[in-house]
């Protein structure tokens, strides 16, 4: 079973002519793009471009390589699994079993439409995780705080941008522990998650697991994790007012945000961690 460290698990199974099974999270290519300023595309248009960077053509190359060595590719969405269809893998060598955490036992609140309004967002700040769009949808946003945890290589950009859109009501906690984070989602009222890119958020699930409605993207696996209306709410990941529209309507009705917050918490036992352990487990066994 492979997950990172894809070259060498590869070279080391082609010498000793053992069949391995292949985890695919994301499109490598796409991301070192993305890094080094070599594509403004999304994941999506990406996957339609003539690549004529030779270092991401490597990569493209070096990854179709790997899923076709593999006896078995398994991902954690159907969106994934098209995405790696496309590269050339036989779909039925292709098996999808959800990203899942262990549930909550979550002790419910019914709110009110008084007090602070907390919103958390989770991840690693790329270029394409869509912080910008809740810096500018908060923007002049009474009675609401805005918490940032992560680190990466746009940290300081989106800093500079909170700064010169004068929000003061906007946190950057930078690298934050995991039990912290379980702290922040148990205190907080919704996850924001505006990526460009998710195969399937593990943040999403951590935050439904905690019963809090989120606010996500239509992009990616997104949509098989939140279903608008019944635990979150999505948006065109572009759209800066949609998003702030959507989270003054929680702020605004708390009767909807609490009918979120129990499908929240209802669905997250669709992402059981067993379950999806045991469904691995199957996969080793029998290839």
């Amino acid at each position: 079973m492979l997950n990172g460290l894809e070259y060498e698990s590869y070279a080391i199974c082609k010498v000793l002519k053992k069949k391995y099974i292949l985890k695919v999270v994301g499109d490598k290519a796409w991301e070192y793009a993305r890094n080094n300023s070599l594509t403004t595309l999304n994941i999506d248009e990406f996957q339609k471009e003539n690549i004529r960077n030779d270092k991401v053509l490597q990569k493209r190359q070096e990854m179709q390589s790997y899923i076709q060595g593999a006896s078995l590719v398994y991902v954690p969405s159907e969106y994934l699994k098209e995405i790696v269809v496309n590269w050339g893998k036989e779909a039925e060598a292709v098996v999808v079993v959800h990203n899942s955490v262990p549930f909550q036992v979550v002790n419910k609140i019914e709110k009110t439409s008084s007090g602070l309004f907390r919103i958390l967002f989770v991840g690693r700040i790329t270029n394409w995780k869509g912080v910008e769009l809740l810096l500018i949808a908060v923007n002049g946003m009474e009675n609401v705080e805005v918490i940032i945890c992560g680190d990466g290589p746009a940290l300081s950009v989106y800093q500079e941008l909170n700064r010169r859109l004068g929000n003061e009501n906007v946190i950057f906690k930078g690298r934050v522990k995991s039990s912290e984070i379980n702290e922040m989602l148990a205190q907080a009222d919704i996850l924001v998650l505006a990526s460009l890119y998710e195969g399937l958020s593990h943040t999403l699930l951590e935050s439904l697991s905690f019963g809090k409605p989120c606010i996500a993207s239509n992009i990616g696996g997104n949509p098989e994790v939140i279903s608008h209306g019944y635990n979150g709410l999505l948006f065109n990941p572009y759209d800066h007012n949609e998003l702030k529209r959507l989270i003054l309507m929680l702020v605004n009705d708390s009767n909807y945000y609490n009918k979120l917050a129990d499908g929240a918490a209802e669905s997250s036992l669709k992402f059981n961690i067993v379950n999806n352990f045991k469904k691995v487990e199957k996969l080793i066994l029998e290839s």
